[in-house]
């Protein structure tokens, strides 16, 4: 905590912390305090010894390798121990082919002359010839076309051709929801607003010819719930809006974030500002203000985000989204009692068979004065 000359304390949490490899934007200065550096770091915390990784046939080789070598010293002492017993009996007899200087010979030497001998047992060039092989074998999988992503003009690259021979060689898939096997873009493709489900423009269609935008603009009697949707969209999360060359960009911290949001705008409500203490949305032409009061983020544990603010006309209202588990037993008068509940939660299990990722919504007017 920090602590201000002759005034109060002021906190220091997770939302002032920055951590290795962000970015701060929109901040013209900041007060800093280095905390964590050096080996009391997160990563280098984590960091392991890296393992010496070798493939399958690196490791076959080296045990064949080494029953080889076991081999060629069992034939070598074999050899040795039969040329001394050869000796032994033809030295008295055949005196012609002057044996003497072999007799004299020790074991040991005759060992070694074995050993030479032999020593083509042992593949050495094997190594070699394998290196070669894999050296080439990266090059081809860099200059790969089927391998090549155009999006981002990146080749395929192999940073370490010791693993090529296990390429291909798949025994296990394990899959999440996080977008860990996938590109993990997501995008805004359906909604349910007061019982109606709602699908997003396609791709030859104007968002002004979208049910949803047609409801909305001829004041259907679902109107009033469909700006409430659309300004929850665009206003309760933690985005950061960047503008460059006339367009906005968006920074958000997680993938659903942004995609809710470019949902909003989709349908006309622009999230276009965000300040310490507001945000503003463009909708239609109109800017609207709504003055932040405060942000409760989300969390694995309470697994949705609040936030609490002050809209334009004065009134305090209660944003809350995540997930249904924690949404609906929270609903005013339970799940039974609450307006569109039944309806919504049908059309969650049909987003949930499609392969969507849902998420709930939730309004609350806060009558008492703050």
């Amino acid at each position: 905590m920090l602590k201000e000359a002759n005034t109060k304390m002021i906190p220091l949490g997770l939302e002032q912390m920055l951590l290795r490899g962000s970015m701060q934007r929109n901040t013209a200065w900041v007060h800093a305090v280095v905390v964590y550096t050096g080996h009391e770091t997160k990563l280098m915390k984590n960091s392991t010894k890296a393992p010496l990784k070798r493939s399958s046939i690196d490791k076959q080789t080296n045990t064949q390798i080494l029953m080889l070598f076991m081999i060629l010293l069992v034939l070598s002492v074999i050899s040795a121990g039969f040329n001394e017993l050869w000796l032994s009996r033809r030295a008295g007899t055949d005196w012609y082919i002057s044996l003497h200087g072999a007799q004299n010979a020790k074991f040991g030497y005759n060992f070694l002359t074995f050993l030479i001998l032999y020593n083509n047992l042992i593949p050495i060039s094997l190594q070699v010839t394998a290196e070669i092989v894999r050296f080439f074998q990266a090059k081809f999988i860099s200059m790969d076309s089927e391998m090549y992503h155009a999006a981002t003009d990146t080749p395929a690259q192999a940073r370490t051709s010791n693993l090529n021979e296990e390429l291909g060689m798949v025994k296990y898939i394990f899959s999440d929801k996080t977008g860990t096997l996938t590109a993990n873009v997501m995008e805004f493709h359906k909604c349910s607003i007061a019982e109606i489900m709602y699908n997003r423009p396609g791709p030859n269609e104007s968002f002004e010819d979208t049910p949803l935008y047609q409801n909305l603009k001829r004041q259907h009697p679902s109107a009033a719930v469909i700006r409430e949707f659309l300004t929850m969209l665009a206003i309760c999360h933690t985005v950061i809006p960047e503008r460059q060359d006339g367009k906005i960009n968006y920074h958000a911290a997680s993938p659903d974030e942004r995609a809710l949001v470019l949902g909003a705008a989709m349908y006309g409500y622009v999230f276009s500002a965000r300040t310490p203490g507001a945000v503003a949305v463009d909708a239609g032409g109109t800017t609207l203000t709504y003055q932040v009061l405060n942000v409760i983020e989300f969390t694995s544990a309470r697994k949705r985000m609040s936030l609490l603010v002050r809209t334009p006309t004065g009134e305090i209202k209660l944003y809350c989204k995540g997930a249904d588990s924690v949404i609906y037993p929270r609903l005013a008068g339970g799940p039974e009692h609450a307006k569109y509940a039944e309806a919504t939660l049908a059309h969650l299990e049909a987003f949930a068979c499609d392969g969507l990722r849902t998420l709930v919504n939730g309004l609350t007017r806060i009558t008492k004065r703050l």
